[in-house]
């Protein structure tokens, strides 16, 4: 487990391992909802275990999963209507975002893993919870910031289909180390960039790093405190002092 940088993390793995070692025949159990790098590591237990598994998804591009397990093969569909649910809230105004619903609902005591994916569709905002939090979060949440709202239950456990939207650019840099690509992203010094990284204010792949000397690679996601997400694009080239020039894509 000297992999495992997170506390948190690690308190899940053993959370998990437990579980799993101790998993009666035919029984299916599974995750609340994991980020990417806690679903890769539930993953390699299930596999370490020999376990059947399967990911809930509630939309195509989802960010966070639920994962189930058994001893025995199993139909997922069996399983995530009485797990999982989702709620519904009628946009007020553009100005409501990720971070206003999802402070909300923190808002209101309930845990972060009990909350999936928030996607914006063009008139509702919809969210993947676990069918435990559903009605609470109905019956309490009346209040996005200044904005009344009302929630419901969607009849459906899944979100509506969203295209990500990013905003592409670029940046040139002299090499793929995480402080130097941190710096170049928002413009600090890289003495500045190494001391964010060394105060874990920085995830790659949802991931806490303090290591500056990382280094990145095309599609990783490099998440910075307080400026935002992006994603390594492809490497455009070098220039004529065999800089890189990368192209960066933020997620808006």
């Amino acid at each position: 487990m000297d992999f495992i940088k997170d506390d948190d993390a690690l308190i899940l793995y053993k959370r998990y391992d437990n579980m799993m070692n101790n998993l009666y025949y035919g029984l299916v159990e599974h995750t609340k909802f994991l980020t990417p790098y806690e679903k890769k590591m539930v993953i390699s237990l299930a596999n370490k275990y020999k376990l059947y598994y399967q990911v809930f998804e509630s939309h195509t591009n989802s960010e966070r999963d639920a994962v189930y397990f058994s001893t025995d093969p199993f139909e997922l569909e069996a399983y995530i209507y009485q797990d999982f649910a989702a709620v519904q809230i009628r946009k007020v105004n553009d100005k409501m975002d990720h971070k206003n619903v999802l402070g909300a609902l923190m808002g209101l005591g309930i845990e972060r893993e009990t909350v999936g994916d928030i996607v914006f569709g063009d008139d509702n905002i919809e969210i993947s919870v676990t069918s435990e939090m559903a009605d609470y979060i109905v019956f309490n949440l009346d209040s996005i910031g200044r904005n009344r709202v009302k929630p419901s239950l969607k009849d459906d456990v899944f979100l509506e289909e969203v295209k990500l939207e990013y905003k592409t650019s670029q940046i040139i840099v002299s090499s793929l180390r995480l402080d130097v690509v941190v710096a170049g992203l928002i413009n600090l010094s890289r003495s500045n960039s190494k001391k964010m990284i060394q105060m874990e204010r920085i995830k790659v792949n949802h991931q806490v790093e303090s290591n500056p000397s990382v280094e990145l690679d095309t599609k990783d996601t490099i998440s910075i405190h307080k400026h935002g997400r992006f994603i390594i694009g492809n490497i455009l080239g070098r220039t004529r002092k065999d800089k890189i020039r990368l192209e960066i894509k933020e997620v808006k």
